[in-house]
């Protein structure tokens, strides 16, 4: 699929998809086009962001662990962001969410009967990092 500005015509856009469907209408193999699209932008995150290409052992067994955990971890992930993230940040990629969410300077300390996570007071994202954090707690699991 490749889409083009449309020269002469200055808000018209040309797209164009070679393929072998012959029997299928322009609407339907469009459509197929942008799911594969979307499928091929998922497969992607999850490669880069939970390291799902990275088949460093000689083991089979090995390798298609770390893969099943990568799927795991992605689609946790996943339901998080469709759980409890706000509607404008639900696109957001695991880089991003792993550096606004993960990346947080912080303590753990314990008395008594408690353990008490100390998060930095000067956190750029700390109203998103206690608004996912409140409606997880929210979740009726």
């Amino acid at each position: 699929k490749a889409t083009r500005k449309g020269g002469y015509f200055l808000f018209s856009e040309f797209q164009f998809v070679v393929t072998d469907f012959a029997d299928l209408s322009p609407q339907t193999i469009f459509q197929l086009y942008q799911k594969r699209g979307n499928m091929e932008n998922f497969i992607k995150e999850m490669k880069t962001g939970f390291f799902a290409d990275k088949t460093d052992s000689h083991s089979f067994l090995a390798n298609k662990a770390r893969l099943a955990l990568s799927f795991i971890a992605y689609n946790i992930i996943h339901l998080m962001k469709q759980m409890t993230f706000p509607q404008e940040k639900k696109a957001t990629v695991i880089d991003t969410i792993r550096f606004q969410l993960f990346h947080i300077a912080g303590r753990v300390t314990e008395h008594a009967r408690k353990i008490q996570v100390h998060l930095s007071s000067t956190n750029v994202y700390n109203t998103l990092f206690w608004e996912v954090l409140t409606r997880i707690q929210r979740l009726n699991l």
